[in-house]
């Protein structure tokens, strides 16, 4: 049995010992004796000597909180009385001592029959109509005791599942009848109106007595400091996420250990709905639907509380793991961080959803088909998304790429500046940033200009058709003499010159040489100077080179005949 019900059920009790001789000889034995449960008579008699012992306390002590572990024994025995097991695990906090109120209440208009009547444990093991009994109905009522069949508690009598869920539906059908002498008159009514502290207490005998009237189910001041909870909470949680988000913003990149500070934001909101739930069902002594419904949303609350503090810890995570300075914060491995971090945050915040769902009394299939359909909407809506998203997974795993190497894809060519979840920037040669979807960047070809060992040119200098043959040798074995150990020669590719083509307009010699390392204004340099020198070698050989070739093609039209030049 879940140790809270305890704390919230006190309601019955409150302050110091009523009466010492009394409380004294309830617990005085062993505060941890449970209730008497043997039989229908033995747990019957038990409820109904506690119940009122409860009732005495709460009429003249009120609910003092210095006091209740004294009556404690008392309200853990009437907690025992009831079979909690058919009701969600959010709703047993109030459910049951309601349920013991509106029993007690039930009785004190309908009675019990004589003690003979009701079967105890002699009656119950005898051969009789009483044996083999599961269940016994208290008469003219529908209240029901039951003999639990399986669980640690097997073999106890108890309140029966069903008497607990309708207990109110009972009160309400009987609430207009006279007590019968010996009652605890109102225990219902000051169950549900009596604050929950000596302070609040003392701050409600002051208002008007109009304060005290029910409205709805609940005191109108019990209405009003709802509402001021409900809107003190808003405004927290508020505060709470948009002061943190501001922060954590501002701080993420220049200083890490004041983003993880930051975190104190979302573990501030985290506290918000236990305050508000706390002070509700205890203090304000909220009660029936709108307390479930109270208690629910701020459980809700608290589950997504805890999701988003679970997020913001991986995100301040990947921003350690980012800081390392072995990663590049914009790269692929920095990605990779960020993925795997928040992999691991959604896998920890379903197993949240889903354990949170089940406490609060939603069926796990209901949770799974949920999330199910929800998936598969989010999934329809956010294709492209998705396909980015597996377009970023296919970079980081392949990595054709990183960041600071330039690349050429469809029509750009340009330096990777950044590679995101959702697309990769680049900076063209222009001067001009463009993001590429990652989609796109894992379905096209890219070539990766930035890892090239070196740099490659192919060349042509035309001579002219006429030139002679000694010219021609010439010509070769000035650019020979040129490239023949140039600048930026690799080892394994030396550089090459051939008299490859004779055009019908020009005679074509071929030139190919390659530089290292990949430096492309060094190359660029390099090639400025082997031009320069090659031309001034030819002037100095008489040896030209040709222009080239222009044809004139004349068509005939409308206006009379044009000619239209044309290069070859």
């Amino acid at each position: 049995m879940s140790p809270r019900l305890f704390d919230y059920v006190r309601v019955f009790a409150a302050a110091l010992l009523l009466a010492a001789s009394a409380v004294g000889d309830t617990i005085e034995n062993s505060p941890l004796e449970p209730a008497d449960t043997s039989s229908p008579r033995a747990m019957l008699r038990g409820f109904m000597q506690d119940s009122e012992l409860a009732y005495r306390v709460l009429l003249e002590s009120g609910r003092a909180a210095e006091n209740l572990e004294t009556i404690e024994p008392v309200i853990r025995r009437l907690v025992q009385t009831c079979d909690m097991s058919e009701v969600p695990a959010y709703l047993h906090d109030y459910k049951v001592g309601e349920a013991i109120v509106c029993v007690r209440e039930v009785i004190d208009r309908v009675g019990l029959p004589s003690w003979e009547e009701v079967p105890d444990a002699a009656s119950l093991e005898e051969e009789g109509e009483h044996n083999g009994l599961q269940r016994w109905r208290v008469p003219a009522t529908d209240i029901t005791i039951v003999r639990l069949s399986d669980g640690p508690r097997q073999g106890e009598w108890v309140f029966s599942a069903e008497t607990v869920d309708e207990a109110q539906t009972y009160f309400r059908m009987v609430r207009n009848l006279p007590y019968r002498d010996g009652a605890c008159e109102d225990f219902r009514t000051w169950f549900l109106s009596e604050p929950g502290s000596q302070w609040l207490r003392a701050v409600v005998d002051q208002l008007p007595s109009w304060a005290r009237a029910r409205v709805w189910r609940q005191s109108v001041w019990q209405w009003a400091g709802l509402a001021l909870v409900v809107i003190a909470s808003v405004v927290a949680m508020i505060i709470a996420y948009t002061g943190g988000g501001s922060q954590a913003a501002v701080f993420k990149r220049s200083n890490l250990f004041r983003y993880w500070v930051t975190l104190w934001f979302p573990l501030a909101a985290l506290a918000v709905p236990l305050v508000a739930k706390y002070v509700i069902s205890r203090q304000f002594r909220i009660s029936g639907t709108t307390l479930a419904v109270a208690r629910f949303s701020c459980d809700v609350l608290f589950l997504v509380a805890v999701c988003v503090l679970i997020l913001s810890a991986a995100n301040r995570i990947a921003a350690a793991l980012i800081a390392r300075p072995n990663v590049q914060p914009r790269g692929v491995d920095a990605q990779l961080i960020r993925i795997a971090t928040r992999l691991v945050a959604i896998i920890a915040v379903v197993i949240v959803f889903l354990e949170g769902g089940q406490n609060l009394g939603i069926p796990l299939t209901t949770l799974l088909a949920g999330a199910g359909v929800g998936g598969l909407t989010v999934a329809l809506a956010a294709q492209d998304a998705l396909k980015n998203l597996f377009g970023s997974l296919m970079i980081i795993i392949d990595r054709p790429f990183r960041v600071g190497e330039r690349i050429a894809v469809g029509k750009f060519d340009g330096v990777v500046e950044e590679i995101g979840l959702r697309s990769t920037k680049l900076r063209l040669l222009t001067g001009h940033q463009v993001s590429v979807p990652n989609e796109e960047m894992a379905r096209l070809q890219i070539e990766n200009i930035g890892r090239r060992p070196h740099i490659r040119r192919i060349g042509d200098l035309a001579l002219p058709l006429d030139t002679p043959p000694d010219k021609v040798r010439r010509a070769l074995e000035i650019v020979t003499g040129v490239l023949e150990t140039h600048e930026g020669q690799p080892a394994d590719f030396p550089s090459r010159i051939f008299f490859d083509q004779v055009n019908r307009d020009a005679l074509n010699l071929r030139f190919i040489y390659w530089y290292e390392p990949a430096d492309y204004w060094a190359y660029v340099d390099f090639s400025q100077r082997f031009n320069l020198q090659v031309l001034d070698e030819f002037e100095k050989e008489g040896i030209e080179l040709a222009l080239p070739a222009t044809e004139v093609e004349f068509r005939s039209g409308p206006d009379g005949v044009k000619a239209q030049p044309t290069s070859t």
